[in-house]
């Protein structure tokens, strides 16, 4: 990443792109400003379009809503975003993470480039996730959504910014999620090792790097 903050323009025009052709879109992610609000909590609007005020914060973004609280496992509370949920302590540590990538690789704090490094961020762990479930799903608030949320910023750990603007962004990025997806798949055979049908006493995998010694 270079010196230079992600501008609106550029983070709009990013929001139907894909990590080096490796990771899918995934739903609601990638669809304009609110849709990922939209498909974790669901539509707060009323019927003729406008706001629900009581539902909306006036004066801030159409895609923010009002926050209710509920148990930890229910994503909505009231049919608004749940603050107490395992959700929204994924969506904030994916926010928190943005702000650190944005900060070790000197780049401006601004709404836009947050929001779109932690829209990032959201679509790895997403399709990761997706690719492990049973069902085919992702959610910020699963267990398995949060392991992969520790192996992408450990991926991050290991992979320095890289200079270049927004080019170089990508290319940073491509290079996190690659690092990321190896982490998921080495967790993902460790697992089934110890914990799948036929668990072993110890896990067993294979060492290239020792057969080569």
């Amino acid at each position: 990443m270079g010196s230079t903050p992600l501008t609106p323009a550029q983070a709009r025009q990013q929001n139907n792109r894909s990590t080096d052709g490796r990771y899918a879109q995934t739903p609601g992610a990638d669809q304009g400003d609110g849709a990922l609000s939209q498909s974790v909590y669901g539509q707060t609007g009323m019927a003729d379009g406008r706001r629900n005020p009581a539902t909306h914060i006036e004066g801030m973004s159409t895609t923010i809503a009002k926050i209710a609280e509920d148990k930890a496992w229910f994503a909505t509370a009231h049919g608004l975003p749940n603050g107490n949920s395992y959700a929204a302590i994924g969506i904030a540590g994916e926010i928190t993470l943005a702000a650190d990538v944005l900060r070790q690789a000197g780049w401006e704090l601004t709404h836009d480039a947050l929001a779109d490094v932690s829209s990032d961020l959201h679509r790895m762990a997403a399709h990761l996730e997706s690719t492990l479930s049973v069902d085919g799903d992702s959610m910020p608030g699963t267990g398995l959504n949060t392991r992969i949320r520790g192996l992408i910023r450990t991926a991050i750990e290991h992979t320095p910014p890289i200079a270049g603007g927004d080019e170089g962004y990508q290319l940073w990025r491509a290079q996190v999620y690659g690092k990321a997806q190896m982490f998921t798949e080495v967790f993902a055979e460790a697992l089934t090792a110890v914990c799948g049908p036929n668990p072993a006493q110890e896990w067993d995998a294979p060492s290239t790097h020792n057969q080569a010694a």
